[in-house]
C-alpha cells in the first residue's frame, strides 16, 4: 500500500465490500450511521461489520451496534 494507514484500511476495505457485492444493505446502512468514526466495513465471513474509533466515540458507537465485541488498538510504539 502506497498509505499504510488505519484509516487507509478501513476506506479500503469498506470499498472492497461495496463494490464486489459482499456487503449486505444491513451493513451498509450501519456503515453509514457510523460514518463519523475512523472507519467501518464488514467482515468477509458473515453478517458481521467492524469499526474503529477514538475512546470518545465508544459510547455512540456501542449505542449503533448489537451485540458488540470491543477491544483496544494502539498505534505506534508502545513497548
Amino acid at each position: 500500500l502506497k498509505d499504510p494507514t488505519l484509516e487507509n484500511f478501513m476506506r479500503l476495505s469498506y470499498t472492497f465490500a461495496r463494490e464486489t457485492g459482499l456487503a449486505s444493505e444491513e451493513i451498509l446502512s450501519l456503515c453509514e450511521d457510523l460514518s463519523f468514526t475512523r472507519g467501518a466495513s464488514q467482515a468477509m465471513l458473515g453478517n458481521t461489520l467492524f469499526v474503529l474509533c477514538t475512546e470518545e466515540d465508544i459510547e455512540d458507537v456501542l449505542s449503533i451496534l448489537k451485540n458488540p465485541i470491543t477491544c483496544r488498538i494502539y498505534e505506534g510504539n508502545h513497548g
